[in-house]
């Protein structure tokens, strides 16, 4: 079998059917799509000990770069030997003119704007998946309510975020706000679990 492996995250997706979303990060696998095919002098990073969350940024921050990379088995990361100095800067680590590494990652304050906002709209999606959580099983909880309107204001006024599908993040928009409707209507409380339950649905792969 034609070993298969998420482009996000690394992770072998060989067993059983190809998914279009990777069960260990959440991330659709036809959005990435700047392969590296080169093997000899290829550099390699190690990311077996690393979250899939983590590796999925390693990934972000390739991908915003435009940097071609690949993704082989046992978290290996591998790039052209071209781009090592670019990808060490970004990784948050370089070798200064003694050979001596060096801590170059950047403060938050420094991220463009664009990623400072993606990351922001990607909270907020987890923001309405707790929110929902919380309702499904406390239709009244007041805390639930209001971080469901925060959550959902977020939501509504950021674009779609890197990484995130479009119709995922429209869906959860959607039931977001229907959800927060009979919240302020007054619904049933087996009405707003169940619309609660729904938003829970969609959301609790990507988050």
């Amino acid at each position: 079998m034609t070993q298969t492996i998420c482009p996000a995250c690394g992770t072998d997706l060989s067993v059983g059917p190809a998914p279009s979303v990777c069960p260990a990060c959440g991330r659709p696998v036809a959005d990435y799509s700047h392969p590296y095919s080169g093997v000899v002098d290829a550099v390699e990073y190690d990311f077996d000990q690393e979250p899939a969350n983590q590796r999925v940024e390693a990934t972000d921050l390739l991908v915003r770069a435009e940097i071609p990379y690949r993704w082989d088995s046992g978290f290996r990361l591998k790039i052209s030997p071209a781009n090592e100095a670019e990808v060490d800067q970004l990784f948050g680590y370089a070798e200064d003119a003694e050979g001596n590494v060096t801590d170059t990652e950047p403060s938050e304050d420094d991220e463009p704007a664009e990623w400072v906002a993606d990351e922001e709209a990607v909270r907020s999606l987890a923001d309405l998946f707790n929110a929902a959580d919380r309702l499904r099983h406390h239709p009244e909880d007041p805390r639930a309510i209001t971080q469901l309107a925060d959550a959902l204001g977020a939501v509504t006024l950021a674009d779609v975020p890197f990484g995130i599908n479009r119709v995922l993040w429209e869906t959860a928009g959607q039931l977001g706000r229907q959800l927060f409707g009979l919240l302020n209507e007054g619904a049933d409380q087996d009405d707003i679990a169940a619309g609660a339950d729904a938003l829970r649905a969609v959301l609790r792969d990507h988050v």
